[in-house]
């Protein structure tokens, strides 16, 4: 993903897109951070996301506990579609079409995602999840924008398989409680595939009963890169 896409991306979520929504780790009425500084001097650098910023003063290694604040989403506007009026089979190789997503659905996008990403971050055995905002815990907040969906709608009467189900950004940033200080931010446009083996996207068609363990794969597989950007940042000294 280019940088003008994500940097706009960056732009709507500092704007306050993070809402809260029912069933994620962290979600609580009041803000944890009153007041967030420092976006606007962080640097790029090298990290396990394609995108990562980085606070020059940076001082990541006194956190041992995460709080994951609000994970927000955005799906793509696309309008409504027609459903095409044929009975044959269509063979994608790729996602082409973007499709709205129905109101259940991104419910249960939501609940996947928000459930996917607590479970991951909580298997670290370098930094404790928290629900709450305590001393040496680092606020994460975090959020999938421009969601978009290339599985057409369950009244479609058409088979259509898909290598690539949809795609997403994804942003996480990494915030100092007790200053309000932005330490990191990271992010990349991701895409939702089934795996690469003998239960791949030809073997089923792409609907909105057969994506969901795409889904959850591909939460958890985020979410584990993340845990693992963290434990790289958080890791002292004496671990090096």
């Amino acid at each position: 993903m280019n940088r003008v896409r994500l940097t706009s991306v960056v732009t709507t979520l500092v704007a306050g897109l993070l809402l809260a929504q029912p069933g994620m780790a962290g979600v609580q009425e009041r803000p944890p951070i009153a007041r967030i500084t420092g976006g606007h001097a962080l640097v790029e650098e090298k990290g396990r996301f394609e995108q990562t910023w980085v606070h020059p003063d940076e001082s990541l290694r006194r956190f041992d506990k995460v709080f994951l604040w609000n994970v927000a989403f955005q799906f793509r506007d696309v309008g409504k579609k027609k459903t095409r009026g044929t009975t044959s089979s269509i063979l994608a190789t790729t996602g082409g079409e973007a499709y709205p997503v129905p109101k259940v659905e991104k419910k249960r996008f939501m609940h996947i995602v928000g459930d996917a990403f607590g479970e991951e971050l909580k298997r670290s055995e370098s930094f404790q999840m928290v629900d709450e905002v305590v001393p040496g815990t680092l606020v994460v907040r975090g959020a999938v924008m421009d969601i978009t969906s290339w599985v057409p709608p369950s009244t479609a009467r058409v088979d259509v398989y898909l290598a690539e189900v949809g795609e997403g950004v994804v942003l996480f940033e990494l915030i100092d409680p007790e200053t309000g200080l932005m330490q990191a931010r990271v992010g990349e446009r991701s895409n939702i595939r089934p795996p690469d083996h003998v239960d791949s996207a030809f073997n089923r068609p792409a609907n909105f009963n057969t994506v969901w363990p795409d889904i959850d794969r591909w939460a958890h597989a985020v979410a584990s890169e993340l845990r693992l950007e963290l434990e790289a940042r958080l890791k002292k000294p004496e671990e090096d």
